[in-house]
């Protein structure tokens, strides 16, 4: 099994998300729809692997190979950066301030947080 595999699974009050057939699923999506693509972005951002969408009979209904994101860039994470910056000198302005621990608080994806942010700022991918 590889890292990003996935299993979306029937639940009591909707659809889970799974590492593996017999784990818990630690979210529960209201539709089977919600579930594959928040199946298909954890198997993208972990670096790609098969989403399973499992039947309520137990059975494999569809299989798909979810490829991960090719990226040129490198992300920093909080800390990191902030020890790189703190070393270079570099001070986030107060409006990007507020526009990061506004992400920061949201549930969107990495890939969408710095989406808004190159947008706001100006920035090229």
């Amino acid at each position: 099994m590889a890292r990003g595999d996935r299993y979306v699974v029937p639940a009591e009050s909707g659809w889970a998300v799974k590492r593996e057939v017999n784990s818990r699923g630690k979210k529960i999506y209201g539709t089977r729809r919600e579930a594959v693509n928040a199946a298909r972005e954890y198997s993208a951002n972990t670096g790609g692997g098969e989403v399973r969408v499992m039947g309520r009979n137990g059975k494999v209904t569809s299989s798909e190979t979810v490829e991960a994101p090719k990226t040129t860039h490198y992300v920093l994470g909080t800390n990191t950066f902030s020890h790189v910056a703190a070393i270079e000198g570099i001070v986030a302005k107060k409006g990007l301030q507020k526009d990061l621990n506004k992400l920061r608080e949201s549930s969107i994806s990495n890939e969408k947080k710095r989406d808004r942010l190159a947008s706001k700022y100006g920035i090229k991918k």
